[in-house]
């Protein structure tokens, strides 16, 4: 089959537009981009259309598993020619492949009720999202709750930051300080704040009951209404000259120290 050659394509257009947080909501679909994006969300069972050069369905296919190239054989695929994957893809070298994703939501009481998991408030750099969302995977915290005021998790930036971690990730999309305070205290978890000013230990993290640790923007800091209902308040403690931190190092710094004894 020849690769399309043209960005005028209706298929193509579809898929352009999701570059749009808009049209992602919308459509209930966002783009996956680069090798190790699109397997994470092959092997989650998410994808509904692969987008790729013929160079980059090769080296997709080697780079995969059994069990993903089992996966890969039953999608449909679009073949295009490089200018074109360019023109879908917000990354500038999205090394020959995309995939058009399910977007999947968790619910907010569902989130909440685990024993760990995190509150992403007003990080609006798309950049540190996709890292902390990535972090909190590696340590072994897989639920998620990203504020309406931030950044969204399933543009192309967060996702390609999170490197497919979000595709092993409940994310809860939209919620409000006032919704998670709610559906916490109707839970019985306690919401531990990363604040410069924290008054206690990243030691108050640990606990055996359900926690949530809530990691406010570098700009604006966690939300007042959020802070009133915290059980603690945790600051990393900086001996040098910095006055802060960037958010996404200041997380993983807490997440290590929640996670690893």
């Amino acid at each position: 089959m020849p690769s399309l050659t043209s960005t005028r394509n209706p298929q193509v257009k579809q898929i352009a537009d999701l570059k749009r947080r808009r049209m992602r909501r919308q459509h209930g679909k966002h783009l996956a981009e680069g090798p190790i994006q699109v397997l994470a969300a092959v092997a989650a069972g998410l994808v509904e259309q692969i987008v790729a050069t013929e160079d980059g369905w090769q080296a997709l296919q080697e780079r995969a598993t059994r069990e993903q190239q089992r996966k890969l054989a039953a999608l449909t695929r679009l073949d295009v020619a490089s200018h074109v994957l360019d023109h879908v893809c917000d990354a500038q070298q999205p090394q020959g492949v995309a995939a058009v994703v399910r977007t999947t939501t968790a619910k907010l009481d569902d989130v909440v009720t685990a024993a760990r998991f995190i509150v992403v408030d007003r990080i609006n750099d798309p950049g540190n999202l996709g890292t902390i969302i990535r972090t909190a995977s590696a340590f072994g915290i897989g639920d998620i709750v990203v504020t309406a005021s931030s950044a969204d998790p399933f543009g192309p930036k967060t996702v390609r930051a999170s490197a497919g971690e979000i595709y092993r990730t409940r994310v809860c999309v939209d919620a409000s300080a006032d919704d998670v305070v709610r559906a916490a205290a109707g839970c019985g978890t306690r919401l531990v704040c990363l604040e410069a000013r924290g008054t206690d230990t990243l030691a108050a993290l640990r606990s055996a009951s359900p926690t949530g640790l809530v990691i406010g923007s570098e700009t604006h800091g966690v939300d007042e209404r959020l802070l009133g209902v915290a059980g603690h308040t945790v600051a990393i403690p900086m001996p040098g000259g910095a006055e802060s931190l960037n958010a996404a190092v200041a997380a993983a710094i807490a997440l290590y120290e929640w996670s690893c004894p």
